[in-house]
């Protein structure tokens, strides 16, 4: 009984140590609608646009919300890709498709949405680290070492 005890401390001390380590990394690729990565003209699409999805895009956009969880995004036109999905606000979200070709504040014109495909989890290209943690080595994607075994990930 008094050595299963002794493993439980040990493991507990290991694990405790291990939090002190972390980094902060943040998904570069996210796809959020009011991204302005996300546009060919890096701005944001407005009500004066015709937002244009490519054919092939197969990734979801994640529309805006507001704090009270709504929004209503507007803009002249849309065009739809084939296989994506665009992820409404939880609460009340919806598209309005206005007429209005002049607007003082909004350009207008075509916004094209440039991401179509997806990005690898795994890949350290994806991720921005936080910069205290900028020049530590990246493990191997695939192996990473276990304290008895090797393990691969496909």
């Amino acid at each position: 009984m008094i050595v299963i005890l002794d493993i439980a401390v040990v493991v507990t001390l290991v694990l405790a140590r291990g939090c002190n380590t972390q980094t902060v990394k943040t998904w570069k690729f996210n796809t959020n609608f009011n991204n302005t990565e996300n546009w060919d003209r890096h701005e944001v699409p407005c009500k004066t646009s015709v937002v244009i999805f490519p054919m092939d895009m197969q990734i979801p956009v994640i529309l805006p919300t507001t704090r009270n969880g709504e929004s209503i995004l507007e803009m002249r036109r849309i065009v739809l890709s084939r296989q994506g999905w665009l992820i409404f606000p939880r609460m009340k979200g919806g598209i309005s498709l206005s007429n209005e070709e002049i607007y003082a504040s909004c350009s207008g014109g075509d916004f094209k949405f440039v991401r179509t495909g997806s990005k690898k989890w795994a890949d350290p290209d994806s991720w921005l680290a936080s910069p205290e943690y900028s020049s530590k080595a990246t493990p191997n994607i695939r192996t990473y070492t276990m304290p008895i075994r090797r393990c691969f990930v496909p």
